[in-house]
């Protein structure tokens, strides 16, 4: 009995033993299981977006660190630690589009870039107070002038003027050179006065009872047409259409501001017209008629038929020939005419 005792006593430790095993993988299969199933349900569609998921670490932000050596043989001080920054295209952009939006603010409203008034050369009777006023830029921004659009304006409005050149320089500088047409004769015609430069070419007298020296011609009808001329931009003759054109100003409004400059006159007519108040008594009255053309009323009781404006010269010297020998008979004639060189003729008054 006792070795039967015995032989369960030393049996009864492997029985122990393992069924403790037994627990024990039967707790760890359990333990498994549970964290298995706490943890989230992970979907894997694809072996590259896995590789993604898995390998994916956040950034960290590098810090820069300063050591500070002291004057002790192997001793320094550790500074704090600093982030670096690192600034994106965007933030660099934004910063670069405020800068220049305060500077385009500041230089459009600052009086130092703003007009004053336009600087012009070469006036003679125009003065420069009338141009600026016609302009109006006085105050503008000096970006918003533009020169050919100025210059197109100066040589609308002022008919004086030849031509015109404009610079424009920063800060406010606005440089306008003009050739101003020089009048020679003043040109009366359906009670409107205009003036006409030796080229023939007619712009307002701006300024009443302006007191001009100049050969006085009083006009009954639209003088003749200047000769055609070949215009290079139009390939074409011209001159006509520049003649029907001047002699409309004369039909039109009574408004001589708005007309332009156009050749009413032929060259030769100018001249003819000159040398006639250059041999004209004094206070003889030069008129144009479309019967006898250029005339001039003598004060001493009679008229000149000059005719048409060619051989003036020669007109004149017929003219005082047969004046003389009237003088040399004692007789005043009444009418004395030249027109036709081959075959003048006086009338006797009376």
């Amino acid at each position: 009995m006792s070795a039967t005792k015995t032989k369960r006593s030393n049996q009864t430790p492997d029985k122990k033993s393992a069924s403790w095993r037994k627990s024990k993988s039967s707790f760890a299969r359990r333990k498994r299981v549970a964290v298995t199933s706490s943890a989230p349900p992970v979907m894997a569609r694809s072996p590259a977006q896995s590789t993604m998921t898995k390998d994916f670490k956040p950034r960290r932000k590098t810090r820069r660190r300063f050591d500070l050596a002291l004057n002790s043989p192997g001793v320094e001080m550790r500074l704090p630690a600093i982030p670096q920054i690192h600034i994106g295209w965007r933030l660099l952009s934004f910063f670069l589009l405020a800068a220049f939006s305060y500077g385009f603010f500041t230089l459009w409203n600052s009086a130092r870039f703003r007009v004053e008034a336009a600087q012009i050369v070469g006036l003679q009777r125009i003065t420069s107070e009338a141009v600026n006023t016609v302009l109006g830029i006085s105050g503008e921004p000096i970006f918003t002038v533009d020169a050919a659009n100025i210059e197109q304006v100066v040589k609308d409005e002022f008919q004086e003027f030849s031509a015109a050149e404009v610079e424009v320089s920063l800060p406010n500088s606005i440089l306008i050179t003009v050739t101003e047409r020089v009048p020679v004769l003043i040109w009366i015609q359906d009670e409107r006065t205009i003036l006409v430069d030796e080229n023939g070419n007619t712009f307002p007298m701006r300024v009443e009872n302006e007191s001009l020296a100049l050969p006085v011609i009083e006009a009954q009808t639209n003088p003749p047409a200047p000769p055609a001329q070949k215009d290079p931009d139009l390939g074409s003759e011209a001159g006509s259409t520049l003649e029907l054109a001047a002699l409309s100003m004369l039909e039109e409004s009574d408004d001589l501001e708005g007309l332009s400059s156009r050749p009413l006159l032929a060259r030769e007519m100018v001249t003819a017209v000159l040398r006639m108040a250059e041999n004209a008594p004094s206070e003889a009255l030069l008129t144009y008629t479309a019967e006898h053309g250029l005339v001039w009323q003598d004060k001493r009781g009679w008229s000149v038929y000059f005719g048409a404006p060619e051989n003036m010269e020669m007109k004149l010297k017929v003219y005082r020939s047969i004046l003389d020998h009237l003088k040399s008979q004692d007789t005043r004639p009444e009418m004395i005419s030249v027109e036709f060189l081959s075959a003048p003729y006086y009338r006797i008054a009376g």
